[in-house]
């Protein structure tokens, strides 16, 4: 059974991922390991997958942290 997903720090991590920062960056900044940011760059790579029906969004080859961040900011309000 896979682990459930959790969404608290999407938003912030999203506006920073976007803007080209690091995962490192990221984790300093709002003071979160980097595993958080990385799960959590999971979780929203999976919600964008569900939401578009693009499995292209699970793939690291195929869309960059920052593309899945500027996705995720781009999704309605409440679909995140």
């Amino acid at each position: 059974m896979p682990r459930p997903r959790l969404w608290d720090h999407c938003d912030e991590i999203a506006q920073l991922i976007g803007q080209g920062r690091s995962i490192r960056y990221t984790a300093d900044a709002l003071e979160l390991s980097r595993g958080v940011v990385v799960n959590r760059l999971g979780s929203m790579r999976a919600r964008l997958a569900e939401t578009t029906s693009e499995l292209e969004w699970l793939s690291a080859d195929r869309r960059t942290h920052v593309q899945v961040a500027l996705g995720w900011l781009e999704l309605p309000s409440g679909a995140g």
